[in-house]
C-alpha cells in the first residue's frame, strides 16, 4: 500500500468512505505483511466515523435531531392540528375529544386563567346544594324530625374550587397547550396572543357570551354567576339582572337556599323565547315562594355603603331604590372577535358569525359555534355539536355528521322545566294550521304530602291529520329524567298515536302523557 495513503488525506477518505478505507487497508496488510504502527489508530477512526455516519442517518436519530432543533427554534411559529379560539363549552369539549380520541396536537386560547370554568359548573353546585335544602325542608312531613342543620358557605366555595382546579389539570393531562390571552387573528391559519403566535391546519371560534354589564355609575359593584359563589359568605339578599334562562335558575336556586331574590326583568316576561306553559308556572312557581320580580325595568345606578349594595332603577317611569348584598348580572352580549375583518368572513352581524348546519364559516378550515353564531344552545347540545365536528374533521366515517337542534331538550333546572321541539307560537307561525295541543295539569304524589304543593304540567303540541308531535313542554319534579325518553320518540317522528299505544308505568308522572285526551 502507498505510503501516501498515511498523510492527511487519509482523514477525508475515512470520513466519506470508511467502508472502503477499512478495504484498503485490510487489503494492503494482507498483501505486504506489514502493518504501519499507526494502522490500527486509523483502522479504529474509521470504524468509529463509520457508525456516527449509520447513525445520524437513522430515522430514530433524525426525529430526536429535529426535536431538539425545534426546540431551539423560540421564534419559529408552532403548527397544531387544532386551535379553539375562546372558552364556550363546545370549544372545550372540542378541544378534549381531539387530543383524547384523536390524539391530535391542540391549543385552547382563553382570555383568562379560569379554563373549564364555564356556567354549568357553578350552576351545577348549586343545584346540588338547594337539593339539599328542600329535602330537608320536605323531610318532616314525612314523617321525619330532622335536628337542626347549618349550612357553611366556604366549604362549597372551596370544593368548587378544588373542583375546577381539577378540570385545569385535566387538559395539561391530555396534552393540551392552554395559552392565555386574546386571540387576534393574522390570517386564516394564524392566531396572535400577547405571549406567543400559533398556527392552526384546523381553528375553532367558540367565544363565550359574558355578561352585558349596562355603561351606569358602579356598574363594576355587580358580579357575574361565577364570581358568585366565589364570595366568602352566602349574601342573604341578592338582585339579579335578567329574566331568561340563566337569571330565572339562579333565582329559583337562591331562593331555595333562603336568600331574599328580586328578579329584574327589561320586558314584561320572562324566558322570552319558552311556551306560554312554561313562561306561567315558573313565574307562579317562584312568586308562591317569595322571588320579587320587577318588569319593564332598566338599573340606573349602583352605589356602595356600609351595609351593602343601593341598586337604583327605573320601572313604569317611577324610579326606585333596593338595598342588596349582591348584585348579579345574567343578561348576556355577544363575544367581541379580534381583527376578524382580515379574514373577509361572512357575518350575521358584526359580531355574529354566518355558519351552515356543519359549523363551517366561509372561510375553508376555520368553523365557529355556540355563543360566537348566535345560537346558544343549551351545554347538552353544545357538547354533542363539539363531539360530532370533530368526528367530521377527522373520522371519514363521520363525514355527514350534524345535529338537528330543534330536538335537543332545553332545560330549566330550578324550578324544573324542559322543553324540545316548537312552541305553540312557533308551530302556528310555521304550519297555520292544524295544530292541536294536549295539557294537563295535576300534583304529583312526592307533594301530594308537603304542605308547600307543586304543580306538573304538561303540554303536547301535534300537527296534521297524523297528529304528528312537533313539541312538549314540561313543568314538574322528575321532568328532566322524563324529557331523555321522550325526546328519542320525537327524533324518530312520533304521533299522538304512538304515545296512547304505549303502556304507561303507575304510579308515576310520565303516564300522563300517554294517556291525554
Amino acid at each position: 500500500m502507498n505510503r501516501g495513503c498515511y498523510d492527511n488525506k487519509l482523514w477525508c477518505l475515512c470520513y466519506t468512505y470508511p467502508n472502503t478505507t477499512i478495504a484498503l487497508f485490510s487489503s494492503s496488510v494482507v498483501e505486504s505483511g506489514k502493518t504501519n504502527p499507526l494502522f490500527h489508530l486509523y483502522l479504529l477512526f474509521a470504524y468509529l466515523i463509520h457508525s456516527l455516519f449509520l447513525y445520524m442517518h437513522s430515522t430514530t436519530a433524525i426525529r430526536r435531531i429535529e426535536h431538539i432543533t425545534h426546540s431551539l427554534k423560540r421564534d419559529t411559529t408552532k403548527v397544531y392540528d387544532l386551535i379553539v379560539v375562546g372558552e364556550g363549552i363546545g370549544g372545550l369539549v372540542a378541544a378534549r375529544r381531539a387530543a383524547e380520541v384523536y390524539g391530535l396536537t391542540v391549543a385552547l386560547v382563553e382570555h383568562r386563567d379560569k379554563q373549564g370554568n364555564t356556567d354549568c359548573v357553578p350552576r351545577e353546585v348549586l343545584l346540588n346544594a338547594a337539593s339539599f335544602y328542600e329535602a330537608l325542608e320536605h323531610a318532616k312531613d314525612y314523617g321525619y324530625r330532622p335536628q337542626k342543620t347549618t349550612f357553611n358557605w366556604s366549604i362549597l366555595k372551596d370544593k368548587q374550587e378544588e373542583y375546577n382546579k381539577h378540570l385545569n389539570d385535566m387538559y395539561t393531562t391530555q396534552c393540551i397547550d392552554l395559552i392565555e390571552g386574546e386571540a387576534s387573528f393574522i390570517n386564516s391559519t394564524t392566531v396572535k396572543t400577547s405571549s406567543s403566535t400559533i398556527q392552526g391546519k384546523h381553528i375553532l371560534i367558540s367565544s363565550e357570551n359574558q355578561s352585558m354589564v349596562p355603561d351606569i355609575p358602579g356598574s363594576a359593584l355587580g358580579i357575574t354567576m361565577r364570581e358568585l359563589i366565589e364570595l366568602e359568605k352566602q349574601p342573604e339578599r341578592v338582585a339579579i339582572v335578567g329574566a331568561d334562562g340563566d337569571g330565572i335558575e339562579l333565582a329559583g336556586l337562591l331562593n331555595v337556599m333562603k336568600s331574599s331574590v328580586i328578579v329584574f326583568s327589561p320586558t314584561t316576561e320572562i324566558l322570552d323565547k319558552y311556551d306560554t306553559v312554561i313562561k306561567r308556572n315558573v313565574l307562579q312557581h317562584c312568586q308562591e315562594r317569595g322571588v320579587q320580580f320587577v318588569f319593564n325595568s332598566n338599573i340606573t345606578s349602583i352605589r356602595l355603603c356600609n351595609i351593602g349594595l343601593i341598586v337604583e332603577f327605573e320601572s313604569e317611569g317611577k324610579k326606585t331604590e333596593v338595598m342588596v348584598d349582591a348584585l348579579v348580572w345574567t343578561t348576556r352580549s355577544i363575544p367581541t372577535l379580534l381583527n376578524m375583518s382580515v379574514l373577509n368572513m361572512k357575518m350575521k352581524n358584526e359580531r355574529e358569525i354566518m355558519v351552515d348546519a356543519y359549523h363551517n364559516t366561509s372561510i375553508p378550515y376555520i368553523y365557529a359555534m355556540g355563543d360566537s353564531t348566535g345560537n346558544r344552545y343549551p351545554t347538552s347540545v353544545a357538547m354533542v355539536n363539539a363531539h360530532r365536528l370533530i368526528d367530521r374533521l377527522f373520522n371519514p366515517q363521520y363525514k355527514h355528521s350534524g345535529l338537528n337542534a330543534h330536538n335537543s331538550p332545553n332545560i330549566i333546572v330550578c324550578p324544573t322545566a324542559v322543553t324540545i321541539g316548537l312552541t305553540e307560537v312557533e308551530a302556528i307561525e310555521r304550519y297555520s294550521t292544524e295544530i292541536k295541543v294536549y295539557e294537563t295539569q295535576f300534583i304529583g304524589m312526592y307533594y301530594a304530602m308537603t304542605d308547600m304543593k307543586e304543580f306538573t304540567t304538561y303540554k303536547l303540541i301535534v300537527h296534521g291529520k297524523n297528529e304528528h308531535v312537533i313539541g312538549l313542554h314540561m313543568v314538574g319534579r322528575g321532568s328532566v329524567e322524563i324529557m331523555q325518553g321522550f325526546s328519542i320518540a320525537l327524533g324518530m317522528g312520533a304521533t299522538k298515536a304512538d304515545f296512547d299505544s304505549c303502556v304507561a308505568i303507575h304510579p308515576t308522572s310520565a303516564e300522563e302523557l300517554v294517556t291525554l285526551h
